[in-house]
């Protein structure tokens, strides 16, 4: 047999054998793991499942009249990530983000291109590195909103 075509299976071998842990059996950081991502299960269920604004959004944080919440959850415990829809019209939506923040007292960072993006991009009381994006999906306009909040102990 030519042993070029056994070279992937080979490697593949190796690659796998490398994941499977100690010959102990111990399952520690696997255990570990699926207790943490139940616990971040439960939490985003219980953020989205009861349509609240969860209330780690900052107070004044500008959202349409009839913004509908999707869904709302956390990765790790600085960012946060909210879904949601609106009847607003898609020409008018960055102009209310853009102007609704800059009101509440962030630093909006102005760049045609983030418009043409439907995107926009801010910082300041006590966020960073956040963005509000939105697409036309005909009926209505759905919203991700991305914040990145100081660390909560």
């Amino acid at each position: 047999m030519n042993l070029r075509a056994q070279f992937p299976l080979l490697a593949l071998s190796i690659a796998l054998s490398a994941c499977g842990g100690d010959s102990g059996g111990e399952m520690g950081n696997t255990e570990d793991a699926a207790a943490m991502a139940s616990d971040s299960e439960a939490e985003t269920a219980a953020i989205s499942g009861n349509g609240d604004i969860p209330e780690w959004l900052p107070g004044g944080f500008p959202l349409p009249d009839d913004f509908k919440l999707d869904g709302a959850n956390n990765i790790g415990t600085s960012t946060h990530l909210i879904n949601g829809r609106s009847d607003m019209p898609a020409d008018q939506i960055y102009d209310f983000f853009a102007d609704g923040l800059a009101e509440a007292g962030y630093d909006v960072r102005s760049r045609e291109d983030y418009r043409e993006q439907n995107m926009v991009y801010f910082e300041g009381n006590g966020c960073h590195d956040c963005t509000v994006t939105f697409t036309d999906a005909g009926a209505w306009r759905t919203m991700r909103i991305s914040l990145t909040l100081p660390t909560q102990e």
